[in-house]
């Protein structure tokens, strides 16, 4: 999978194709019921569903989040994932009701923000995983993407590299490179 993904990457960023590799390598590794990646507009005022798994199209074709309220508001100026359980935990907060309704479209139990240079560019959504410990319980995976292009060689690189962590250690890299 990761191979596949960094040769998405070298082969010209082909936006549709990319995400729909990463919705893979996040399916591989989570195994959710459904999955969203919603990108940020031009204009960063609102969030619509770029690519996604198990949802129903008009619902993901229909859905526009905007930035400055809800989820979006709530991932850029925390910079950290929301489970449901926390935003279901404030029943009195106005923001946290948002923030479920907008997740219980998605059908999602957790929410992870992607940030660039400090901005929430993308929402990773993720529904309740289809076997084994739920999601908040799961070990966590770590996969970093780096991509350049030399000057002097007109080529493109890329390079994925996923680990596994289990308390205290890291094992199981394995890095995927290719160059175009």
């Amino acid at each position: 999978m990761a191979k596949e993904f960094a040769k998405a990457l070298a082969a010209g960023f082909d936006l549709p194709r990319v995400l729909d590799l990463f919705l893979d390598a996040v399916a591989e590794m989570a195994r959710p019921s459904r999955s969203a990646l919603l990108l940020a507009d031009q204009a960063g005022h609102q969030y619509r569903v770029g690519a996604y798994r198990g949802l129903t199209p008009h619902v993901a074709k229909a859905l526009t989040l905007p930035a400055d309220s809800g989820l979006p508001l709530w991932l850029t100026v925390e910079g950290r994932l929301m489970q449901i359980d926390e935003a279901h935990a404030r029943p009195g907060d106005t923001a946290a009701r948002e923030i479920v309704r907008e997740m219980a479209v998605l059908q999602a139990v957790v929410a992870i923000p992607l940030i660039s240079h400090g901005e929430l560019v993308a929402i990773l959504t993720l529904g309740q995983r289809i076997t084994g410990a739920r999601i908040a319980a799961a070990r966590p995976r770590s996969c970093s993407i780096s991509a350049r292009t030399s000057p002097r060689r007109s080529a493109t690189s890329a390079c994925i590299t996923c680990s596994s962590t289990r308390r205290n250690s890291t094992s199981g890299s394995s890095p995927a490179c290719r160059t175009a």
